[in-house]
């Protein structure tokens, strides 16, 4: 007759138990693996795909004196030419090459003087000193005369101290005149006269100087 077997029941209960533990943390992975709880390291790797951004920056655009990315054209702010300057060439790449002279409306003519008409409406007015030397004769005489660039058409006129006009002549490249003779014998006629240069309206401009020039007195 067989021994009859002894079974330890205690220890049987410990292994059941083992095993139960063993089969939780199987079942925990799979779960963690499979993203069941979104909290797992499957979904936070997720967060490193590159995802599309949108620009909030305008596109860059080229201005009349300023391309895209570069600087402003000489005497210009990247769309006009600065105060005193002209672009009379018409390139955009030496910005406003046409420059003002600089003489003042207190700039005195006395025997030549040279400036420029620019810009285009730019008007040049000059004090003229006149001094009435002894003439026998009362046969004083005073001429002044411009000389325009050529290419641009320049208006002289010569006004007295109340801004009435005393004369006025066209250059177009040659040299004018105003004449103007002593206005009596008897007195005095030392005053100061304004010496005016424009342009005419419609002519070449021109960034070239013009030439005035005085001579002789009352």
């Amino acid at each position: 007759r067989p021994a009859a077997r002894v079974v330890d029941r205690g220890r049987t209960r410990r292994a059941a138990g083992a095993a139960a533990v063993v089969l939780l943390g199987v079942g925990a992975v799979v779960a963690v693996l499979a993203g069941g709880d979104g909290g797992g390291p499957l979904a936070s790797a997720t967060t490193d795909e590159p995802r599309p951004t949108t620009s909030t920056s305008a596109p860059c655009e080229d201005l009349p004196y300023l391309p895209c990315g570069g600087e402003p054209a000489p005497h210009t702010n990247g769309t006009t030419c600065i105060t005193g300057y002209a672009d009379y060439d018409g390139d955009p790449t030496n910005g406003c090459e046409a420059a003002p002279d600089a003489r003042s409306s207190s700039s005195p003519l006395r025997d030549e003087l040279r400036g420029t008409i620019v810009p285009e409406d730019d008007v040049d007015t000059y004090p003229l000193s006149v001094d009435d030397d002894f003439q026998v004769q009362c046969d004083g005489r005073l001429t002044v005369s411009l000389t325009a660039p050529e290419g641009a058409i320049q208006r002289l006129t010569v006004l007295d101290a109340d801004d009435d006009e005393l004369g006025t002549a066209l250059s177009e490249g040659e040299a004018v005149s105003v004449v103007l003779r002593e206005p009596n014998c008897f007195r005095d006629d030392g005053t100061t006269l304004q010496v005016r240069v424009e342009a005419v309206e419609g002519s070449q401009p021109s960034a070239e100087e013009y030439v005035l020039t005085r001579r002789g007195s009352y």
